[in-house]
């Protein structure tokens, strides 16, 4: 398990999924997933925070009974990265950190939303959805994503300090 702190705080989940699948996710629908790179966003403000959720997704790859949407999608990606954000000290925005992030990158000419609603089914903020895809190839390395340029929009999104946001790799 990589060192992940027990504090409350956001994440964002890289994903890539290497061929086409049609699956049901939950009561929200049945959906074909194209190949491609991913971003999953989402929080962890419950008991263990950022450890206990990330523990979740990144060891229990095929869930018996499917708690969050992402647990439908996660047996057939690698997972390729995380990025998280512990809650920072007297930083209270007015929007989530995930819903700045699926906000932000959904704007992007690169991205988009691939199924409404995905991991947003709890978000007041108005997202179409907290899972991302890359509609275009992208071409850098070292990761299917650009890590630095990413890592910048996603601390830019969040108004935080880049140092704040902490990349791990999940795959050596």
């Amino acid at each position: 398990m990589l060192d992940i702190p027990s504090k409350p705080g956001a994440y964002a989940l890289e994903l890539s999924i290497h061929q086409k699948h049609s699956i049901q996710v939950g009561k929200l629908g049945k959906f074909d997933f194209e190949p491609g790179e991913y971003i999953y966003l989402g929080s962890a403000c419950g008991p263990g925070g950022l450890q206990a959720r990330l523990r979740h997704h990144l060891q229990d790859r095929n869930v018996k009974h499917p708690y969050w949407q992402i647990d439908y999608l996660k047996p057939l990606a690698e997972m390729r990265g995380v990025y998280l954000l512990e809650r920072v000290e007297g930083y209270r925005p007015s929007t989530s950190i995930e819903c700045l992030w699926s906000q932000t990158l959904s704007g992007l000419p690169e991205c988009s939303i691939p199924v409404k609603g995905f991991g947003a089914s709890d978000c007041h903020s108005g997202c179409s959805a907290h899972l991302i895809s890359f509609t275009r190839p992208v071409n850098y390395r070292p990761t299917p994503l650009n890590t630095p340029l990413l890592q910048e929009i996603l601390a830019r999104s969040s108004g935080v300090p880049r140092e704040r946001l902490l990349y791990r790799r999940c795959l050596p």
